[in-house]
């Protein structure tokens, strides 16, 4: 990701799209599980630039932001996913310290997008940012911990998404925080061990 593609997702997808026609969970009057997105009211620029500060500081190693582009169109049309990525993050879950992938942030493209675009929507975005998520720290030769952080906001349905997709949510850790700088908050992480995330890895090999 660059910062333009940032910019380009702030100013066409997350300020028109996002923004005016979603809600959080808590603020949610319509009760549609549907007007709930957990990512109203992000700043992906602001995103981008914490991420290029933290990796400067090198207090996450290796952390970069990625986006996904459709093939083929102009390159004013705005990326269909976004996702911020820590490949070492350093985290204690039940007491073991050990490094993971940690996806800070993740942003698909709600329907509209396609709709003005003039095409059928694209499948499994949110998933492809998991695949990529795990893919950065494979790439390192490490192993395909993962951990993400799903924010309340989102409701429910966030919650029952990631849980599809063979995570385990963490209730408790124990009374220790998750990192030096990260306090640990019942219910808004999520796992899988190396196993359990080349398994889901191995879902999009063909069309990696």
């Amino acid at each position: 990701m660059t910062s333009q593609r940032a910019y380009d997702w702030h100013l066409s997808v997350q300020t028109r799209m996002i923004d005016p026609h979603y809600f959080h969970a808590s603020s949610n009057p319509s009760g549609v599980r549907g007007a709930v997105r957990a990512d109203k009211g992000w700043k992906w620029p602001n995103i981008y630039w914490w991420t290029r500060a933290f990796a400067f500081a090198g207090e996450w190693p290796g952390i970069l932001s990625w986006c996904i582009e459709l093939v083929g169109r102009k390159p004013s049309t705005p990326p269909i996913g976004m996702l911020t990525v820590a490949p070492t993050f350093e985290a204690n879950i039940h007491g073991e310290i050990s490094d993971r992938s940690f996806a800070w942030y993740l942003s698909a493209a709600p329907a509209q997008l396609y709709g003005e675009l003039g095409m059928q929507g694209a499948r499994d975005v949110t998933k492809v940012l998991v695949d990529i998520a795990i893919q950065t720290r494979l790439d390192m030769a490490r192993d395909a911990a993962i951990l993400l952080h799903a924010d309340p906001k989102g409701g429910a349905k966030l919650h029952e998404f990631y849980s599809s997709l063979g995570m385990q949510v963490l209730d408790d850790n124990g009374g220790a925080r998750l990192s030096p700088l990260r306090p640990f908050k019942p219910g808004e992480y999520y796992v899988m061990d190396d196993a359990q995330s080349r398994e889901f890895c191995s879902k999009f090999a063909q069309q990696r």
